[in-house]
């Protein structure tokens, strides 16, 4: 998180997204069609499903039309570009990406995605000791917000302290957000918005 860099916190926590491998299906397969029951039962629990195309030649690895040929499927990024990108300073990535017109890590672009299909948007709270991201529905009111972090904010709920994550990072601290005039005071009925800085006050 770049907002770190200038709060210096103890923590840093970042939101949280789980992949689980499940293994491939062939074209035009349903999953009812190959996996056992248990395993459609824990699917169904799923925020969203990715499908992963064969981008590798390795033999031992089955291929659902029986035999590897890249040809027919369809390659959504180049691991050997992403490979390069991971192992270099967000200077030089920049730089390359720039220069292959690339926008963001192919990382950074399924996470987001992974995010987008569901739903899901994250807000931070920031503090000395932690900055933390978390995880909400999109349409997500302040009062529910802050119950995602503990029920007796929303119990408590007097209001939130809410500055755009880009407008903090311009400002380099929440005083100085307040300062300019960049932190709105919002209510129980907000609907938090993706990146948003909020602070909640409540009175247990």
């Amino acid at each position: 998180m770049p907002i770190a860099r200038y709060l210096a916190p103890k923590k840093v926590t970042p939101a949280d997204v789980q992949y689980v491998d499940i293994g491939g299906l062939g074209n035009g397969a349903r999953p009812s069609d190959g996996l056992p029951p248990a395993l459609l039962s824990y699917i169904k629990g799923a925020d969203a499903l990715l499908r992963v195309v064969r981008a590798f030649t390795d033999e031992t690895v089955p291929h659902p039309s029986g035999a590897t040929g890249l040809e027919r499927d369809v390659v959504a990024l180049c691991g050997k570009v992403e490979a390069e990108l991971a192992h270099m300073d967000d200077g030089d990535a920049r730089v390359f990406m720039d220069d292959l017109g690339i926008s963001a890590p192919a990382r950074e672009r399924v996470i987001a995605a992974s995010y987008q299909l569901p739903g899901l948007i994250s807000f931070l709270t920031v503090g000395p000791d932690e900055v933390r991201a978390w995880t909400i529905r999109h349409g997500t009111s302040a009062l529910e917000a802050g119950g995602a972090i503990h029920s007796d904010i929303q119990r408590a709920f007097i209001r939130a302290e809410v500055v755009a994550y880009a407008k903090l990072v311009k400002s380099g601290s929440m005083s100085e957000a307040k300062k300019g005039g960049a932190v709105r005071i919002e209510g129980k009925h907000y609907i938090v918005q993706d990146h948003d800085v909020c602070n909640f006050l409540f009175n247990v």
